[in-house]
């Protein structure tokens, strides 16, 4: 976000997912296969969406 590589809802949605992750790590036995499932199913999209516009910055960014 700071940097504008990626747009601000996609980076406080990046932002939860690395909450979610320490939660993953951290307290992994209140993690239920439903919410894991539930994160793929609907959230999945973010990683797509990351991936797309890192890609379009680099393009704008090129300097070779």
């Amino acid at each position: 976000m700071e940097n504008k590589i990626v747009d601000d809802a996609l980076g406080e949605r990046l932002l939860k997912m690395a909450g979610y992750r320490n939660r993953m790590v951290h307290l992994y036995s209140e993690v239920t296969d439903e919410e894991l499932y539930g994160i793929l199913v609907n959230d999945l999209e973010d990683i797509s969406r990351f991936v797309t516009q890192v890609r379009e910055f680099l393009a704008r960014h090129d300097r070779s």
